[in-house]
């Protein structure tokens, strides 16, 4: 009977562990986002309105949308639900396909003029295809008459490849798109994927 030297498996045994070994995870990229902030317009994300907010964006590629930052802000005992939903008719249809909860204290921190895109970490990120999406932000059911704070973008519409939108109470109940005396607006945001 030959034996085989424990030099040798030991050998084969690596070289099996690194065939077998998933592949590396792809780091995140910046797929779609809208930079400018106006300092200091912000308006309330909750509150006695239960305002919440949207935005359209465009994935252009296949991939684990991973992260979103958004500039906002919460007193510590809050609460700040981010959801990405499908789009129908380039609106939010109110098909969840990934939910994250934040709690505020991983969010009030607070730098001047304004507090800085705060990442929001999905622990279960969707895999999609490329096209459209939204990201809404709210505060979570039973908690209406808290409020986190959201910094506004600028007047106009600065980023082209989707619109934002709100629902606040008062207001049809349906999505509105955000607007103010000089016309429309968009949210400052950034949207990150793992492409596959």
């Amino acid at each position: 009977m030959r034996c085989i030297p424990l030099s040798s498996f030991v050998l084969f045994l690596v070289a099996g562990a690194a065939l077998a070994a998933p592949p590396p995870i792809a780091p995140a990229r910046v797929a779609a986002e809208q930079l400018q902030v106006v300092s200091p317009a912000n308006t309330d994300i909750g509150g006695s309105a239960a305002q919440r907010f949207a935005q359209v964006f465009h994935l252009p590629v296949e991939g684990y949308l991973s992260h979103v930052m958004v500039p906002a802000n919460c007193g510590a005992a809050r609460l700040l639900r981010v959801e990405i939903e499908l789009v129908t008719g380039d609106v939010p249809n109110g098909v969840v396909v990934a939910t994250q909860e934040v709690p505020g204290t991983a969010l009030n921190a607070y730098g001047q003029p304004v507090p800085g895109m705060r990442m929001v970490e999905f622990a279960q990120p969707a895999l999609l295809p490329p096209g459209h999406y939204a990201f809404t932000l709210t505060v979570p059911a039973g908690r209406r008459t808290e409020y986190c704070m959201l910094w506004l973008a600028p007047s106009g519409d600065t980023y082209r490849s989707g619109k934002a939108y709100f629902i606040a109470r008062g207001n049809p109940p349906h999505w509105i798109e955000l607007f103010d005396a000089a016309g429309s607006r968009d949210l400052a945001f950034q949207v990150f994927v793992r492409p596959l």
